[in-house]
Formats: structure tokens, sequence, C-alpha cells
């Protein structure tokens, strides 16, 4: 569940008894379910990291050159978000993607698909998917409360591509 007013992202959690351990997920083993508890993070906070990696991406494009696929992660026990810069050489396109994960279920190590995103540098269009998500979320809802992650990133290479476009034309 996504609540906004309360700046949350809220999971219910079926914790499971085996020899004393409790497991975050469902009772698909048929052990016998002992206590019921919420996986509970801030939308803020998830919003802040996302635009911490963003950033990251920025200082590396004003630092270095790059010619691969450049990859960045911040991770900790409830959430990863991971993040790709990549070009097309045919096209001459840079693409960011990053996708959200949050560590609800237990079932994947990496933690559980939020959302999906890519950026089109040269299009100046940015997707959020949650079709991979690993659980039923309103689309437009995550696009509404995601896009705005991206805005100063989407600033920095859309001037970076005018200041590029001017050279190209003065040469």
């Amino acid at each position: 569940m996504l609540d906004i007013n309360n700046d949350l992202i809220i999971a219910p959690l079926s914790g499971l008894e085996n020899d004393g351990r409790r497991y975050p997920m469902f009772d698909s083993e048929g052990l016998k379910e002992f206590d019921v508890e919420a996986f509970c993070i801030r939308i803020s906070r998830v919003k802040s990291e996302i635009k911490g990696l963003l950033e990251e991406i920025i200082d590396f494009l004003m630092e270095y050159e790059w010619k691969e696929e450049v990859s960045f992660e911040k991770d900790d026990d409830k959430f990863m978000i991971c993040a790709n810069l990549y070009e097309d050489r045919e096209n001459e396109t840079i693409t960011i993607s990053l996708c959200l994960l949050l560590r609800i279920s237990g079932f994947h190590p990496m933690g559980d698909i939020i959302f999906e995103s890519e950026f089109n540098v040269e299009e100046n269009e940015l997707t959020i998917s949650t079709e991979n998500s690993d659980f039923n979320l309103d689309e437009e809802e995550i696009q509404i409360i995601f896009s705005d992650c991206w805005d100063e990133i989407r600033q920095y290479l859309l001037i970076e591509k005018e200041i590029l476009e001017e050279i190209w034309e003065d040469e």
C-alpha cells in the first residue's frame, strides 16, 4: 500500500515460526503463522536516496569520460536502488535506467521490484513502469510520486546537450 498522506509504503508481512526463527514471508511451506507485522519505509526517504544516486551519476558525468555501461547502486536492509548509465553508439543516445527494489517478502535476495524506469536523454523522455513489479501497484500513482526525482539530472543532461549542440554548430 502507498500511503501518500502519511509518507509511507506499507506492506503487511506474515512472520513464521520455525525452530524459533522468524521469516518475513508468507506461509508457503505450511509453517505455523505466529505474528503479523508491517514493513514500513518512508516515501520521502526512498525519494531522497533516488535523488542522491542520480546526483552521483551527475558527479560521474562531470568528472569522467566513459565508453561502456556504468552501474550505480545504493542499498540497506530495507531497499536497493540500481541504476545503469549507457550509450547506444549507433543512435548516439544516452539512457539511464533505474530500478527500485524493497526488501519486503524475502523471496528475492536483491529485493522485490517496485518500479523500473528509463530516461532517454535524446528524447527527454522518462518512462516509469510497474509492469514487472512484484506487487499490484498503480503505475500512475508511482509516476506521480517518483517522477520528480529525475528533475535535477534531466536539467543537467538537457543543458549539457544544448552546450554540445552549440559547439557542433560553431565548428
